[in-house]
């Protein structure tokens, strides 16, 4: 592999991942300029769209382009889909989740324009399956630790309908606990897990390491919201009883 073709997939990436950020940072938070998000999101995806075909070599160029120009389709789409539930007040269910999730296709880019570099084309769709295996394991570990602000915040959302934000009406820090994010942070791992196996089986060692580093940390951060907890549930039963 071409040093400077994974060099420039790399940038790639990290070009793509700024572009995504300026426009998720406007639709969820309005924060910042709309005409800065506007231009500056333009410049940086066509730097990314050049590097990815330069990464992809002379004779894969066109394919790359054809697979990036679905991709941010897709990423369009899934943005769309959670804007316009979020606008609507929409009951999440599992097909505006899966819909929602779209948006993560262009991650798989930079690694599909490597995969045509070398002529592994009929490792593509592995390494699409893998990115969107990780890309719902982040979202829904996301959602799980921005849960109680979301709640607080009248942000609704797929994590939220799980854990019975409409049913039970209930804030503050204890709510995801309360609520049940077991099977949320379960089904986290599961596609983790999946992204491993995916990985381990295209080779890809280092991503291997890096998966199993979220794993830990993700473990990590739940067992010491579970102690926060506890040492909360102690403290306000001291209190009561000192009273």
């Amino acid at each position: 592999m071409p040093r400077r073709a994974v060099q420039e997939a790399a940038l790639a990436a990290v070009l793509g991942y700024m572009a995504v950020r300026l426009h998720d940072d406007r639709l969820d938070e309005a924060a910042g300029s709309e005409a800065t998000a506007l231009l500056t999101g333009s410049v940086l995806l066509t730097h990314h769209l050049r590097l990815l075909a330069s990464a992809a070599g002379a004779r894969g160029s066109v394919e790359v382009l054809q697979q990036a120009t679905q991709a941010w389709a897709r990423y369009a789409e899934g943005m769309a889909v959670e804007v316009q539930a979020t606008v609507d007040g929409a009951t999440w269910t599992e097909s505006i989740w899966q819909a929602s999730l779209l948006r993560y296709a262009p991650m798989a880019l930079p690694s599909i324009a490597l995969c045509i570099r070398v002529g592994k084309a009929g490792e593509v769709q592995r390494s699409v399956a893998l990115f969107s295996a990780l890309g719902e394991a982040h979202q829904l570990f996301e959602d799980v630790v921005d849960l109680a602000e979301d709640v607080r915040g009248q942000r609704g959302g797929w994590v939220a309908e799980l854990c019975g934000v409409r049913e039970n009406a209930l804030l503050g820090e204890r709510f995801g606990y309360i609520a049940g994010i077991g099977p949320v942070l379960d089904r986290a791992h599961q596609r983790l897990d999946e992204a491993r196996a995916i990985a381990q089986e295209l080779g890809e060692t280092e991503l291997v390491g890096h998966l199993d580093a979220r794993e830990t940390a993700m473990r990590k951060w739940l067992l010491e919201r579970q102690e926060a907890m506890v040492r909360a549930l102690l403290g306000a039963r001291r209190g009561t009883m000192s009273d």
